[in-house]
């Protein structure tokens, strides 16, 4: 049991299927640096053990996370470099992250260009396969991009995947006739993978660049666990 989960995700949890994701070329749509880790870390070093393509889309850079303690501009570089350690981690070299420069915070209002970067990239790579936060995962920059990539996905005829974060512990569950949850296990190897790719991001776990730091180490236990939840419509 994981405790701090929002009314409902166990259950969903419970149900979900096992998972084996397609080894296709597959682009992760990402909003701010350390999601990549966070929701689809395990996925990620999953595709690339076994020589699948990935590319990321980095919507934002994240400069907004310490408003008033670090500018947005400093906090950018800063969280760039994270991003492109935590994926040498995952085995995504920097040559594949895609940077969109959409303001953070500011990703819904951006959100046809954020769609025609996540197209136009997919049709680069030949991607035949999306991965995006869910289009409810509670923030609104997560939930524009899965917007956004949903929209790339439907024009180009690809499937998506959705990963969630923060819904887990802020968004109230999906119903069984909507979402579709799948478990994808991870090796300990995937794991230590993803570890190491989270720990990359020191802006948001310690106090090195403000005080409190953004991700307090109880919400790493959804992270930590030896899966992940992905979503797919039921509809699809």
């Amino acid at each position: 049991m994981i405790d701090g989960l929002a009314p409902g995700w166990a259950d969903v949890i419970a149900s979900a299927r096992a998972w084996q994701p397609p080894l296709v070329p597959t682009l992760v749509a990402v909003p701010h640096p350390d999601d990549e880790s966070l929701s689809t870390g395990g996925l990620i070093a999953h595709l690339r053990r076994h020589d699948v393509a990935v590319v990321v889309v980095a919507v934002t850079d994240g400069g907004s996370a310490y408003p008033g303690q670090i500018t947005a501009n400093d906090l950018a570089y800063i969280r760039r470099n994270e991003q492109r350690r935590a994926l040498e981690h995952l085995s995504v070299p920097s040559g594949d992250i895609w940077r969109v420069g959409v303001a953070d915070g500011g990703v819904a209002a951006a959100e046809s260009t954020v769609s025609g970067m996540i197209e136009c990239a997919a049709r680069q790579y030949s991607i035949g396969h999306i991965v995006a936060p869910w289009v409810r995962d509670h923030h609104t920059d997560h939930e524009a991009v899965g917007r956004a990539a949903e929209a790339a996905a439907s024009a180009l005829g690809v499937s998506i995947t959705f990963g969630l974060f923060w819904g887990l512990y802020h968004s109230a569950a999906p119903g069984p006739t909507e979402f579709e949850p799948y478990l994808l296990a991870l090796t300990d190897e995937e794991r230590r993978s993803k570890w190491l790719a989270i720990e990359s991001h020191e802006s948001q776990l310690t106090a090195s660049v403000a005080s409190p730091p953004v991700l307090d180490r109880r919400l790493l236990d959804v992270a930590a666990r030896p899966f992940e939840l992905f979503l797919s419509r039921c509809d699809a």
